[in-house]
């Protein structure tokens, strides 16, 4: 009698402690509520800022750490070593290359996209100090010049081969420098360049503060009209291992970007939304162009694969890459 109850005593001592150990196994993946997120203070990333300022994330049960970089493409590598979760920057040839070369990521929604209207990002902007040569002989009388991108094989870098050749010149016969956003305007302001391709809110900045003038957007370029100018990121891990938690910032991401969809740039929530995180006067906001963001996340695959296609016939990537094998997109709404 007292060797079967000391039996089953071991026995249900067994059970116990082997529920115990799946529970703590398990426990990581529950319990993981923060999410690292790769950000820079720019205008299209209001969805973010949205789902974080109105509490969209944290219905989710989210923390959000915001980790601030340079440019999005110094986000690459944290996320393939999966030091970030979440990455949201500008389509490139860096991105583009990584992802086929292995590293652990993929492209998941829209972070911004170019339309009528709202043609936020590669916009060629020049200083007012060239203007009356442009005016006499086009962009043409700007050979030799020195222009700017974010980098090369950026969407900025793609955007500014095109805004040239709609005017008649080849980038070949200008100088080429790669300067981060706010370099760019002050390059601009002391004479150092004479133009450049770039997105909001600094194309706005130039002209309120009359140092120059937006010269052409996409939306004046048939090949560029509908660009796909920057995406979100997820991290391999975070995509497999963690797809609970992914699918449910993707949930709260969407969110965001219908509340922007829905009330506009220039919402008083917004606006003050996007003052607190890019630290840009509504002066300035008011006089940009909004961002185009598709209300359900989905990329522009085939803007990737026209970019995808510049940077082989440029030299920026050495064999073509199918877009639809580097974008996921299941974890968007199917309405």
């Amino acid at each position: 009698m007292l060797s079967s109850k000391r039996t089953w005593v071991s026995l249900l001592g067994a059970v116990l402690i082997g529920l115990l150990t799946l529970t703590l196994a398990a426990a990581p993946a529950l319990g993981q509520t923060k999410v690292r997120i790769g950000y820079l203070p720019v205008i299209s990333y209001v969805p973010i800022f949205v789902a974080v300022d109105l509490g969209y994330f944290k219905e989710q049960k989210i923390e959000i750490e915001l980790l601030r970089f340079a440019s999005g493409s110094k986000q690459m590598a944290p996320l393939a070593s999966g030091s970030i979760d979440v990455a949201a920057g500008g389509a490139s040839a860096g991105l583009f290359n990584a992802i086929a070369s292995g590293s652990n990521f993929k492209i998941v929604a829209d972070k911004g996209q170019n339309r009528d209207g709202k043609a936020y990002g590669t916009q060629l902007i020049l200083s007012k100090a060239v203007m009356d040569r442009v005016k006499a002989g086009g962009l043409k009388a700007l050979k030799g010049e020195t222009f700017a991108t974010f980098g090369k094989g950026s969407v900025a870098d793609y955007g500014l081969y095109h805004e040239l050749k709609h005017g008649g010149l080849d980038w070949s016969e200008v100088r080429i420098v790669n300067l981060e956003p706010p370099k760019t305007y002050q390059a601009l302001k002391s004479g150092a360049i004479v133009g450049a391709s770039t997105a909001e809110p600094w194309s706005a900045i130039v002209e309120v503060e009359g140092v120059g003038v937006r010269y052409l957007t996409a939306a004046d370029i048939p090949e560029i009209a509908e660009t796909q100018i920057a995406v979100i990121m997820y991290g391999g891990d975070f995509m497999t291992k963690q797809r609970d938690l992914a699918q449910r910032w993707m949930d709260a991401y969407i969110k965001g970007i219908r509340y922007y969809n829905k009330t506009g740039m220039m919402h008083d929530t917004v606006v003050k939304i996007l003052q607190n995180y890019t630290k840009v006067d509504s002066k300035v906001l008011a006089k940009a162009i909004p961002v185009y963001l598709d209300n359900n996340g989905r990329v522009n695959v085939k803007s990737i694969q026209h970019q995808i296609d510049w940077n082989v016939k440029v030299g920026n990537l050495k064999t073509p890459i199918d877009a639809r094998t580097i974008v996921d997109e299941s974890f968007l709404p199917k309405s």
